[in-house]
């Protein structure tokens, strides 16, 4: 009976053991989600953040070649004209004027495509990189 009862807590201490150990495993689980999670978040932050970013460059982007292209028919339209009035009617400061307006905008628009290029690679290699990952079978993650 003695034997019996020794096998008996034997058993009982191998279920508590494996049910102590599944529930670690659980813990681990839920543990790795969160984390998982938490990274996913900062990410699809980080992602908002580019894209209103990207998104308020592109607009000054376009509202400056827009505005140079308008420049620059002006100019031709000037030129044109230029040579059907004669030199006396045509205010030299003005066509200076516009000139240097041309010249500063391509400098804006020089340096807005160089600040495009350093933000899109600050981003590409701003990409956190995981050294380590487990494979859940069938556990999702979601954004």
């Amino acid at each position: 009976m003695n034997q019996r009862h020794d096998e008996e807590i034997q058993l009982e201490k191998s279920i508590a053991q494996r049910k102590l150990q599944e529930a670690v495993q659980e813990a681990q689980l839920q543990s790795e989600k969160i984390r998982l999670e938490s990274i996913n978040q900062v990410i699809r932050e980080r992602d908002a953040i580019c894209e209103e970013k990207l998104a308020a460059q592109k607009t000054l982007y376009n509202r400056l070649l827009e505005e140079q292209a308008r420049r620059l028919r002006a100019e031709q339209a000037l030129q044109a004209n230029e040579s059907l009035m004669s030199i006396e009617h045509i205010d030299m400061a003005e066509v200076k004027g516009r000139l240097a307006r041309v010249e500063y905008e391509h400098r804006e628009l020089k340096q807005l495509i160089i600040d495009l290029r350093s933000d899109l690679s600050t981003i590409f290699t701003e990409q956190p990189k995981y050294k380590s990952t487990i494979n859940i079978p069938n556990f999702v993650v979601r954004p």
